[in-house]
Formats: structure tokens, sequence, C-alpha cells
């Protein structure tokens, strides 16, 4: 069989090859342009402004800590907090605290931190004393009333809502033992085994009495 040259619409064969590296133009430029937008989106991303909360031990006092672990600044935070840790709180003073951060917006730079003061730590044989910045209100505990409150709610939830950068949201629910479990204290054991020292030292003394 034989194929006469003179027989081929070349005028159709070629605005089909034209079409079809047209096609083949707009693919490429759509996917490099999705390339483009991934690797922004992904710089972006690690570059942004990002809030990370925690609960750190310090001093005596068990810490709300909020660190901006991104490379931008964070701006406009907006905060609120609740859940049932702070909804049963046994201090005015401390709640006062975290009411002072929900009533403003704020900023903090890249690498920036904050601490909130959630609680004293379990403690023995001392009195506590919040005092207001005028020194017209007062609170007293003694650390066996704190004692008492933490062995109710120290697995109660903090939970944290909010906004910063008008766009990235904030979403937290955790409890004082989801950070700190190992580096609690419990006073109860120590007297525990400082009695039994005490007994052992007494036998000893006796012994040799």
């Amino acid at each position: 069989m034989m194929i006469l040259c003179n027989s081929i619409n070349w005028t159709a064969v070629g605005s089909i090859a034209t079409a079809v590296s047209a096609i083949l133009t707009l693919i490429m430029l759509g996917v490099n342009a999705w390339q483009i937008y991934v690797l922004k989106k992904q710089r972006i991303e690690d570059t942004r402004p990002r809030l990370n909360f925690s609960v750190v031990v310090w001093d005596g006092l068990f810490l709300l800590k909020i660190k901006n672990i991104g490379k931008e600044t964070a701006y406009d935070i907006n905060i609120n907090f609740g859940g049932a840790l702070l909804d049963n709180h046994y201090s005015k003073h401390i709640l006062d605290m975290f009411k002072k951060h929900e009533q403003r917006g704020f900023i903090m730079e890249a690498g920036k931190e904050i601490y909130i003061t959630i609680s004293r730590r379990y403690s023995t044989g001392c009195t506590i004393i919040y005092k207001s910045a005028d020194g017209k209100n007062q609170e007293t505990f003694h650390s066996q009333q704190i004692n008492d409150w933490l062995d109710q709610h120290i697995n109660d939830k903090i939970l944290i809502s909010g906004k910063y950068c008008h766009k990235y949201k904030i979403k937290e629910t955790f409890s004082i033992t989801d950070f700190v479990t190992d580096s609690i204290v419990y006073y109860d054991d120590i007297t525990s085994e400082l009695k039994k020292i005490n007994i052992h030292l007494k036998k000893i003394s006796d012994r040799h009495g």
C-alpha cells in the first residue's frame, strides 16, 4: 500500500502539533506554578510565628510557659483561659494574672517566652501570701491547703483558646501532670522516708548507747 505525500493535510498536522505544544506548555506552567506555591507555603510554615504552650516547674511553682518558637514576631495575640483547673482555683490573685493576659492583645518576638503562675508546688510548713499590686488586698494560704487542692485538681485540664496574627488559631487542652509528672514530689512521701531514717538512726543510737 502506498501513501502519497501530497494527500496529507500538512496544515492540519501543523495545527495539531501547535495545539499539543500549547497544551504541554500550559501543563508545564501549571506544574511550575504549583511547585512555586508549595515552596512558598512551606517557607511560610517554616518561618511563621508559632506559639507553644507547656507547664514547667521553677522555684517551687507550677508555671504556664508560652513561647514563640517560630522565626517571626507573633502579633495581636488574643488568648482566653478556662477549664476545670482554673474554674476551681484556690487563689483570686492567680486568676487575676490570667485575666490580665485575656484583657489585651500583645506581641511576642521570635524566641520570647512568658510565664504565668498556675500554682505553688507541694510543700510543707509554709505560709503563702499573695498581695495585690496596690497592697490593698491580700490572700493567705497554708501549704497544706494548697497540697489538698493539688490532690484534687492537679489532673484537671487547662483550656486555652484564641488567635494571633489575625489567622493562626490557638486551641490547647492539658493538665499539669501532662508535662511534669516526673517532677512532682509528694512531701508526704518525703516525710515518711525521713521518719524511717530517724527510726533507723534511733535504733543505731540505742544499740551503741
